[in-house]
Order: structure tokens, then C-alpha cells, then sequence
């Protein structure tokens, strides 16, 4: 009877601690334990267009998440965009011959975003011609100078500025050798050609009454822009004069683009247009002559090998007052 007392004491207690727990322990109703949702995110993409067959292109999306793409049609990045933030597509690898431009690619992402569109299209073939070679001015810029050394004797050319030869309005080139001045060529460039209209000189002699003038009728005009193995032809007349005679010569010159070269020498290496002039006076022998022009840098336009006679020669240095 004792033991049967004892439990009779206890079970009023428990009842009540099993009621307090159901009614929330003496908890707070203000705790909410729910997680927040989660900020949505959208797919970014849209179609590619234009693209040949068997190249490719990869795409960016805010500079990062590589997406390559093999063939035109609709695409998507794996990796989506949190609703307000920005998204920015861009082409980090173009296709082959091939220039893709995207539009709609930024913005802000509050949707499904499937409007960019990337076009490609052909890269235009550009034509192989000595355009490159020829396209500085630095020889017509008054006080610009260039000097050819060799072992045996340093060349100079200086650019004048403008004079009047013949009546004409021309560039005038002073030629030196050692120094000394011995020859004058009057040359320009317009309307895509290069123009020689002649020369005038003293041979390197102080003597006035030696002075001759060499006139070119027409002027010899040779494009600027020669396309690979296509020669150009021109033909004039040449009257020498001097104090004591007159010569005329009737001239013939093909000029002919052979194409890009790289060639090694003592003041570097260089990509050059290799150019080839063909010379016939009055009929007889064609000389061939042959220039290495150089294509970059700062001595574009200056000749870093020549072949005249079956002897090629290169200065040892090319030194330009320009910079």
C-alpha cells in the first residue's frame, strides 16, 4: 500500500510539466525559426547566327563562364544570373575568318533573359599588296633623313620640302654620298601613285657648269598599291641635258610585287615587299633590279636589300633622324 501512495504523490507533477511543454514551455510568440526563400535566378542566352560550318566561337558572360559554341542556333549559359544583377556577354574567342557581334548582350537581370542574338559574318579577305611598304610619309617631311651605311661608304637622303621642278609642284630628296651632295630627285605621291618627275645633280662635283637636269615625260607613275604578281608597266622619255649635250631615252620599266619576305641582317630582321624593277632603254637588254622594302616598324619604306647585276647587297645599318 505504501508503494501504490508513493506513485499517487508523483503523477500530479508530470500531468503538469507534460500541459506546460504543449503550451509552448513559457516560449516567446515572437520567434519564427522559418528560412528565408531563396533569391531567384535566371537563365541568360539567346542564338547564334551566321557562324560556317566546323569553326567556333566562346562566349563570356561578365568576363568569365566560358561557353564554346559549335553551330548556329539557340544557346544558354549553365551558369545563371541572381534577379538584379547584371549580366554583360561577350565573344572571348572569335571563329576562324569569321568576326561575331552580339547585341542585347547587357543588362540587368530581373527575367528569363533570351533576346541576345550573335551574328557572325566573313572576315573580308584583304588583298596581298605592297600597299604597306610604301604607305609612309616620312620621306616628304622636310628635314627627315636617312642615311644607308656600308663598309665602303655612307648614302644620304634628305627631304627638303617642296620645289618646283619642270613647272611642277614637287618633294625634292637630296642624295649624298660621304656628304657631298650629288643628286637631287623630284618625286610626290598622289591619287595612289608615286610620281618621279626627274632629277637634277652635279655628280658630286662643286663645278655649276657641270650641273644636268634629268626630265621624265610623263612623269614615271608607279601605284602605291601593287597587288602580288601583278607588274605594272609605264614608259617615258628621259632628256639629259647638260652644258654640253643633250640625250634622250626612250624607258620602259615594268615594276612587279613579289610578295611578303623576312630577311636577316646586321640591323635586324625584317618583313620586307620584295619589289622588282625592269629597265629597258631604247629597246635594248631589260636590267632586272630587285629592293627588299621594309614593311614595319620605323624604317618602313627604307630598303634593307638590294640585287642589282646579279649582286645583292645590304647596308650594315640604316640610320633615320625620325622617331
Amino acid at each position: 500500500m505504501r508503494m501504490r501512495s508513493t506513485s499517487t504523490v508523483f503523477l500530479p507533477s508530470l500531468m503538469t510539466a507534460l500541459v506546460l511543454t504543449a503550451c509552448g514551455g513559457g516560449g516567446s510568440d515572437d520567434d519564427d525559426d522559418t528560412p528565408p526563400l531563396p533569391t531567384p535566378t535566371y537563365g541568360i542566352g539567346g542564338e547564334v547566327t551566321g557562324m560556317a560550318s566546323g569553326k567556333s566561337l566562346v562566349l563570356q558572360n561578365n568576363g568569365i563562364h566560358d561557353l564554346t559554341l559549335s553551330s548556329n542556333g539557340a544557346f544558354e549559359f549553365s551558369a545563371k544570373v541572381e534577379a538584379g544583377k547584371p549580366y554583360d556577354v561577350t565573344v572571348a574567342t572569335q571563329p576562324q575568318s569569321q568576326t561575331c557581334m552580339v547585341t542585347n548582350g547587357s543588362g540587368t537581370a530581373n527575367a528569363i533573359v533570351a533576346n541576345i542574338k550573335v551574328q557572325c559574318t566573313d572576315k573580308p579577305v584583304v588583298a596581298d599588296t605592297s600597299a604597306a611598304c610604301f604607305a609612309s610619309d616620312r620621306p616628304f617631311i622636310k628635314g627627315s633623313s636617312w642615311t644607308y651605311v656600308t663598309p665602303d661608304k655612307r648614302a644620304s637622303n634628305e627631304a627638303a620640302g617642296e620645289a618646283t621642278f619642270e613647272g611642277r609642284k614637287t618633294y625634292q630628296i637630296v642624295k649624298s654620298n660621304e656628304g657631298t651632295p650629288y643628286r637631287s630627285t623630284y618625286t610626290n605621291n598622289a591619287d595612289g601613285m608615286s610620281y618621279v618627275h626627274g632629277n637634277s645633280g652635279n655628280a658630286g662635283l662643286p663645278n655649276a657648269l657641270l650641273r644636268y637636269t634629268e626630265v621624265y615625260t610623263p612623269a614615271l607613275a608607279v601605284p602605291l598599291s601593287l597587288p602580288l604578281n601583278q607588274p605594272h608597266t609605264a614608259s617615258f622619255t628621259v632628256v639629259f641635258t647638260d652644258p654640253i649635250r643633250t640625250i634622250t631615252t626612250q624607258v620602259v620599266q615594268t615594276t612587279a610585287y613579289l610578295g611578303r619576305e623576312t630577311i636577316q641582317t646586321a640591323f635586324g630582321t625584317f618583313e620586307t615587299c620584295k619589289m622588282q624593277y625592269t629597265i629597258q632603254k631604247d629597246g635594248g637588254q631589260p636590267a632586272v633590279n630587285t629592293d627588299w622594302v621594309i614593311a614595319t616598324g620605323k624604317l618602313t619604306g627604307l630598303i634593307a636589300q638590294s640585287n642589282a647585276n646579279g649582286t645583292t647587297i645590304q647596308p650594315t645599318n640604316i640610320e633615320v633622324n625620325w622617331n
